[in-house]
């Protein structure tokens, strides 16, 4: 198949055509399920309230002069951590993974563009599989350990790479099993 027959959008066909090689197949492409619903009803809520908040407080400007500087400086925490979730849930949604018949790439969104990660097919890639009662599920081929302080101590955090969150998890790994043993075939 074409890459045109998967329904990226131009911007992500332009990112794909930049990290694929000029002989390189693509056998699949696949993207993370959807946030809930819940999240972003959630988001807009507090983002209305924000802005209420705001209109009541240059309401309240012309009694207290102060009062409009306080209630932002109030309401810039809620901003910061409204534009982080929306950030994150805005680069859930725009990542997408391909399978091609030299290696596994995970199409990592970014505010700027992608952030491409290339696993190369091997034989024993596959960390771990899980999954979910819906069929859902990940698919790890390895982690990223960090750290970050949270109250004065230091938290070791381990985040796992590869196809996270996809529909029909069961799928992809036959196809990506499957591609595999194609690659150690066509190299012996």
């Amino acid at each position: 198949m074409s890459l045109l027959d998967w329904g990226l959008s131009d911007r992500e066909l332009t990112h794909a055509r930049k990290t694929l090689q000029d002989d390189e197949p693509v056998v699949l492409v696949l993207r993370p399920q959807e946030a809930p619903a819940g999240e972003l009803r959630w988001m807009t809520f507090v983002f209305l309230c924000l802005f209420a908040l705001v209109l009541v407080l240059l309401q309240l400007e012309g009694e207290h002069p102060l009062s409009f500087l306080a209630g932002v400086l109030l309401c810039m925490p809620g901003c910061c951590i409204m534009a982080n979730r929306w950030r994150k849930l805005y680069c859930r949604r725009s990542t997408f993974y391909m399978l091609t018949r030299q290696r596994a790439l995970v199409m990592e969104a970014t505010l700027r563009g992608y952030k491409p990660c290339s696993y190369p097919l091997h034989e024993g890639m596959v960390e771990t599989v899980a999954v979910r009662g819906d069929g859902s599920g990940n698919i790890v081929f390895g982690e990223r350990k960090g750290w970050y302080i949270d109250d004065s101590r230091v938290i070791d955090e381990v985040h796992q790479l590869g196809f996270m969150d996809i529909p029909q998890v069961k799928y992809v790994q036959r196809v990506l099993e499957q591609t595999i043993k194609e690659r150690e075939n066509v190299g012996e």
